[in-house]
């Protein structure tokens, strides 16, 4: 129900700072993971973390602790209250789940705030690619140096950290947390279109996801505004601007994939009341 993880001993924010890389700062040895189940232990004993049943464990031994649950499990389960008497990083990935939310339920009301930083975040799966988003922000009672080192470890590799004020981090999350799943049905679909027209699957796949790589990165190193690369694929009387009109019939696309990051930004704060 409960995961946190942090360094097993205290890692300086002054190492964070200096830019060194968390890969190399931070060796499996030097992360703690508590979860309430051998079950959800055993992939990071085989990675080399040290593993233990209490989040207060790994709060008391580490200076940045990573909140990684469920919103659902977080809200009205948590028993544990984390320590609030030393300088610790805490670092959310719940969605929906306000700073202040955390602040009070894990923290406790009452405390001395600057003994406390919290960070809330919103990543993707495509960290694990290391091209991953996130955004990012913080409470007001968190110094700057605090949010710098948050920013260092979701932006390290070639993954980018967002930080936003906390009213547009449910609209952020919802783009690049839920996104991925958006843009993985798309693909899917164009590699199904190509293989109703003869296009073996694998092929397909491949191709479909080298060329979205390829356009996304168009957009990341042109700085072209993303309908003007449209227009530049789309030729008088071409096969481009043919399929576009095929896409546009029926319900607009445009609308729907706005519709499917509002109901995604809807669900977010929902789930934090």
């Amino acid at each position: 129900m409960k995961t946190a993880t942090g360094p097993s001993s205290p890692v300086s924010s002054s190492a964070f700072q200096q830019g060194q890389g968390v890969e190399q700062r931070l060796p499996a040895g030097q992360v703690t993971v508590s979860a309430p189940s051998d079950r959800n232990l055993g992939k990071w004993k085989d990675a080399g973390a040290q593993t233990v049943r209490s989040n207060c464990e790994v709060a008391t031994a580490s200076e940045v602790v990573i909140l990684a649950l469920k919103p659902q499990q977080f809200q009205g389960q948590w028993t544990e209250r984390l320590p609030a008497n030393k300088e610790v990083l805490y670092i959310s990935v719940m969605a929906g789940i306000s700073t202040g939310a955390i602040r009070d339920n894990i923290i406790g009301k009452g405390v001395l705030r600057g003994n406390a930083a919290v960070v809330r975040t919103m990543p993707n799966t495509p960290m694990m690619a290391g091209l991953g988003a996130t955004v990012i922000c913080a409470d007001p009672y968190t110094p700057r140096e605090h949010i710098e080192i948050a920013k260092l470890i979701f932006g390290a590799g070639n993954c980018l950290a967002e930080e936003v004020p906390e009213t547009l981090v449910d609209a952020g999350g919802a783009l690049v947390g839920c996104g991925p799943a958006f843009v993985y049905q798309f693909i899917e679909a164009l590699a199904d279109g190509a293989v109703a027209q003869g296009v073996p699957r694998d092929m397909a796949n491949r191709l479909t996801a080298q060329m979205v790589l390829g356009a996304a990165k168009m957009v990341q190193t042109t700085g072209k505004h993303p309908g003007l690369l449209k227009d530049e694929v789309c030729s008088p009387a071409g096969t481009t601007i043919a399929g576009l009109h095929a896409l546009k019939k029926g319900q607009n696309f445009n609308v729907a994939v706005m519709d499917a990051i509002e109901a995604s930004t809807a669900r977010s704060k929902q789930l934090n009341k």
